[in-house]
């Protein structure tokens, strides 16, 4: 598995659908076996968003 560095957060507006590239990147990451609550993480939302 490759490692991600999440200390790095994509720039996001609360309250609002995951963009197309939120996405992407979960899907890239599930693909990877990270979980929910890591890409939650990255992503920089709570887990129940995703």
């Amino acid at each position: 598995m490759t490692e991600v560095n999440f200390n790095t957060k994509i720039a996001r507006q609360k309250g609002k659908h995951l963009s197309k590239e939120e996405c992407e990147t979960r899907n890239a990451l599930l693909k990877q076996g990270y979980s929910y609550r890591k890409i939650a993480k990255y992503i920089g939302i709570f887990p129940k968003q995703l």
